[in-house]
């Protein structure tokens, strides 16, 4: 019979590598060494380690004295009695704990004919020492380079999540608007953008929709949609000046909003971070399962939700909560999240300026950032920021 791994972990410090060892082994039971002064990062990798798909069971010693070498080993060798080797195969990560602590689990690591893992995030190095670690992380697939740099997929299945399969209509479609970045580009800076995205939301090709604002059917925005082949402008029997999408694309590109994922999907392109990268990322058979741009680095996930209404803080958190709901499934607090609208922080309107205010404010307290048109100029900054600094650590 196939033996089961366990995973000791002496933690104390940043629990970024501790996780990738979780990542690395894909443990089915994980005892948690911790010292009197607890661990910071204790509940963020208890929920990581918890979504991993061979998860059985997790326990915490706490209060290891972390300068006491030989109560420290007396720690690790509890543990590793609690799940005796002729059924499990261990592995020791010491990459966060105290020095001691972490020097006397190397010690029974060493006794025992353990792998003993320092993880260092900073280098991209997995150190084993006492045995080679590729025989330990072999059939999680997770050698280095990958677990370091991790795509979304390899993410994905970490988290026990799957990208749902399009169809060839769809395919199609998306290889074809993902060329359309001056289209996209033209849409996030132009001033006349949400007026006519208001006129023109999730309307049909070559169906005629009246100018009902005279001055935005002569707007550089138009004009230039019009020279693109995105719009055909034209006077109906009755004179008046009409506008229409020259096809389902781009009726579907434009009227649906696709433009926005589609401009900050490039945005996130030209920052040269992100190990992997995907718009209109669909996760199968989860409720509210798309993340309009999702992005990875160094292992850690990063997701936008992009919204093209008029008003998108009118008097409610439901995007907030929306955003809230999908980091939930996807590592909680070790996700950074975004939302990205077109709309203006800065509108005349004090009603909506208002409900801007409002909006931040609970943003802020579900640690999410928020783009309006007014960031667009410095959106990959903002984007390379949350990857490497972000707002709210990923804790």
């Amino acid at each position: 019979m196939e033996k089961k791994k366990a995973l000791l972990v002496v933690a104390g410090g940043r629990p970024m590598p501790d996780i990738l060892a979780l990542y690395a082994v894909q443990p089915h039971v994980i005892v948690i060494l911790t010292s009197e002064q607890g661990w910071d990062g204790e509940q963020t990798f208890v929920e990581i380690a918890k979504s991993l798909p061979n998860y059985e069971n997790l326990s915490i010693m706490p209060n290891v004295k972390a300068y006491n070498f030989d109560s420290a080993k007396d720690s690790c060798i509890q543990a590793w009695h609690s799940y005796p080797e002729t059924e499990w195969d261990w592995v020791f990560s010491i990459s966060s704990g105290p020095k001691i602590t972490g020097i006397a689990a190397y010690e029974v690591a060493k006794e025992k004919g353990i792998p003993c893992l320092y993880i260092d995030t900073r280098q991209e190095e997995i150190v084993s020492l006492v045995k080679d670690f590729t025989s330990v992380i072999r059939d999680t697939g997770m050698l280095p380079q990958r677990l370091f740099h991790m795509s979304v997929s390899d993410y994905m299945r970490i988290q026990r999540r799957e990208q749902k399969s399009l169809n060839p209509e769809t395919v199609y479609y998306r290889k074809t608007v993902e060329h359309w970045t001056d289209i996209a580009h033209l849409l996030a800076y132009s001033p006349e953008t949400p007026a006519f995205i208001k006129m023109m939301h999730d309307k049909k090709e070559n169906i005629p929709v009246p100018f009902m604002q005279p001055t935005l059917a002569v707007s550089s925005l138009v004009q230039k949609l019009d020279e693109l082949g995105a719009l055909v402008v034209q006077h109906d029997s009755n004179g008046l000046l009409t506008c229409a999408f020259t096809t389902k694309h781009t009726s579907r590109f434009i009227g649906t909003g696709d433009w926005l994922e589609v401009f900050v999907w490039q945005e996130v392109k030209a920052t040269g971070i992100a190990d992997d990268y995907h718009w209109g990322y669909e996760i199968s058979s989860a409720a509210s399962s798309e993340l309009d741009v999702v992005l990875t680095y160094k292992a850690q996930l990063i997701f936008a939700e992009c919204k093209t209404d008029e008003d998108p803080f009118k008097g409610n958190t439901s995007y907030l909560d929306t955003i809230n709901n999908k980091a939930e499934m996807l590592g909680r607090t070790y996700v950074t999240k975004l939302f990205i609208t077109n709309a203006s922080k800065m509108t005349g309107d004090s009603k909506i300026r208002v409900g801007y205010v409002n909006f931040l404010e609970q943003a802020k307290l579900r640690k999410i950032v928020v783009v309006t048109a007014e960031d667009f100029p410095e959106i990959r900054e903002i984007i390379r920021k949350q990857a490497i600094n972000p707002d709210y650590a990923r804790i």
